[in-house]
């Protein structure tokens, strides 16, 4: 499978727009396109995907592994 297909497949559990625990009323959305799947042989993460989380607003916030994304996310 692509990376591009796990990419979207991943974004494909999330809701299109949700909150996260630590920053009320705000909303925050992924970034598919500058998602990606780690290539760093040495890490144990290697082969991981990484998610873009981007404010309401289209600036990038912060990344991260969908199961941390999805124990923060609140709807």
């Amino acid at each position: 499978m692509s990376d591009k297909i796990r990419v979207r497949r991943e974004i494909d559990r999330f809701p299109t727009t949700f909150g996260l625990r630590a920053f009320p009323g705000r909303q925050f959305t992924i970034n598919e396109g500058a998602s990606y799947v780690t290539t760093f042989a040495r890490d144990e993460t290697c082969g991981a995907v990484m998610l873009y989380v981007y404010t309401e607003d289209g600036k990038a916030f912060s990344k991260a592994h969908p199961s941390e994304l999805r124990s923060e996310i609140v709807v």
